[in-house]
């Protein structure tokens, strides 16, 4: 999916605009990783993991399609787009599985309310205070 994608199907080859999709991701993973290094109450947030960003990826890829939406030189902005969605996901506990969406991710089942929370919390704060984990 992250091959040949763009909504023409050209997006990063050799001689079209890249764009920032790929690295918009890696933020996001990076983000969820350094949380749970330093997450002090051990173990709140493990049950998270880098396919709730993919899947948070892959749905945002689908509500904004274009190119022009993910331009290279708009990464902050793009950033905060993607992890507007993830932090929509985790307020309503809702992450539809992207292949099977009937399939919450977020279920209670799944992961606790108190985790969903905790990790919420964490990036508002991160967010709030333009991203000091990303310093260490």
């Amino acid at each position: 999916m992250l091959n040949n994608h763009g909504n023409g199907r050209t997006c990063c080859e050799l001689n079209e605009p890249r764009c920032c999709r790929k690295f918009c991701l890696r933020l996001l993973k990076h983000l969820l990783q350094k949380l749970q290094q330093n997450d002090k109450s051990k173990g709140v947030l493990d049950k998270f993991c880098s396919y709730h960003c993919k899947t948070t990826f892959f749905h945002s890829c689908v509500r904004h399609p274009t190119d022009q939406e993910w331009k290279l030189n708009d990464l902050d902005y793009c950033f905060e787009m993607l992890l507007d969605d993830f932090v929509k996901g985790l307020r309503e506990q809702n992450l539809p599985h992207f292949f099977i969406p009937s399939l919450n991710l977020f279920d209670s089942r799944e992961i606790d309310g108190n985790s969903l929370k905790c990790l919420l919390r964490n990036i508002e704060y991160e967010r709030s205070n333009n991203f000091p984990i990303f310093d260490c």
